[in-house]
């Protein structure tokens, strides 16, 4: 097993400390620009902070990730570029929504896909046989293969979209699936790629420490979409580049966000007649919050809304695990890693049931600081 190398390490640091001073700097200079980057509270279902709050995180993850990748010796550089020229489109729309309103969610979900197009044409990122007869003979079929590899990838950037409802969430997510393809790349020798995924993991982290847990900028749709997508290229070029590798790897890894996504959309079209791409309160997440980690959203009092924020994403990191532990552990098992999404499904849904039917144990019934003091209770959080 190779380890990081001391560039590797100079430009991960490089990308931790560029996004933590940009996303300070977006936050101290927030009443310069608020009128583009503000996202005020009531704007959107999940909009529940309470204050204006800069929404431009992503143009500091994505700028962070240049400097890293600067850094980085020639073919590390030279990958590194390549997956952000990739994942340009989707930062860039995904920036303008955040600054405008007024880029629909078919536009953005289309710049996901040209992303995914140069990756397949590029980088040659693409979904490769899974060991599942019919859908292998589709893959084998060149077009074909580009259509399902753009579906994955354009899926994921959208299903990291939709989990970023809480501090903390979808940064989280993203940091937790980089860190575990570097660590993958890593066992199977391939420095190149595993240099780019830390320098990715720098970024979001950076960025985290900003937004987790007080919420003092967001990542927005721009950072979503950005960092959705440059997270499942490399998931597949790890598969593309390494042999040992199984092909399930980019599935296992992204479970979570894409079971969300997909229940999420059969939830609203099938049980409800609404169109799947418009947002309501009814995400895992957002249960979580509302029903598990009980206090009153009190509009004078945004810390209390703020405590129970941030208590949401760690129940949700851990379901990501489900899926993405394994791909550090047993990367080159197929039945594993198939193991892996089934037990991030029957997570994922015992704790969605266990939410809804509001039968969830003592442990999971976290009450704020202010609830329980409110009662003379003690609270967990001493």
């Amino acid at each position: 097993m190779l380890t990081p190398t001391p560039s590797t390490l100079l430009a991960l640091l490089a990308s931790l400390a560029t996004s933590i001073t940009l996303c300070l700097g977006f936050v101290r200079t927030f009443t310069w620009h608020a009128r583009f980057t503000s996202d005020e509270m009531g704007h959107g279902p999940q909009n529940r902070h309470g204050i204006a709050v800069p929404r431009v995180g992503g143009a500091a993850v994505g700028v962070a990730g240049l400097m890293g990748m600067l850094l980085l010796p020639a073919s590390a550089g030279a990958l590194g570029l390549a997956v952000l020229f990739v994942g340009l489109p989707a930062l860039v729309c995904g920036l303008a929504e955040d600054t405008t309103r007024r880029v629909g969610p078919l536009y953005r979900l289309a710049a996901t896909a040209v992303g995914g197009a140069l990756a397949w044409d590029v980088l040659g990122a693409h979904v490769a046989p899974l060991g599942l007869p019919s859908i292998d003979l589709l893959l084998g079929v060149a077009a074909l293969n580009l259509l399902l590899t753009l579906i994955v990838i354009a899926g994921v950037a959208n299903a990291t979209n939709i989990i970023d409802g809480v501090n903390g969430l979808a940064s989280g997510c993203l940091a937790i699936m980089a860190t575990v393809i570097a660590l993958a790349a890593w066992q199977v020798g391939d420095a190149t790629l595993a240099a780019v995924a830390t320098v990715l993991a720098g970024s979001i982290a950076g960025f985290m420490v900003c937004n987790y847990p007080g919420g003092r900028i967001f990542l927005g749709d721009g950072g979503a979409y950005f960092g959705g997508t440059a997270v499942t290229v490399l998931a597949l070029l790890l598969v593309h580049r390494n042999a040992a590798i199984s092909p399930v790897f980019p599935f296992a890894l992204t479970a979570f966000p894409v079971i969300e996504t997909l229940y999420s959309s059969w939830r609203r079209a099938a049980r409800r007649g609404r169109s799947p791409f418009k947002a309501d309160r009814l995400h895992l997440h957002s249960l979580i919050q509302s029903r598990l980690l009980r206090c009153t959203d009190i509009l004078d009092a945004p810390s209390r809304n703020l405590e129970r924020n941030a208590r949401t994403a760690p129940y949700l990191w851990a379901v990501t695990l489900c899926g993405a532990l394994p791909c550090a552990l047993v990367w080159s098992s197929s039945a594993g890693l198939w193991a892996a999404i089934a037990v991030t499904l029957v997570v994922y849904a015992g704790l969605y049931r266990t939410v809804v039917h509001g039968r969830a144990p003592a442990w999971l019934r976290q009450e704020s600081s202010h609830a329980a003091s409110a009662r003379g209770a003690p609270s967990m959080l001493n």
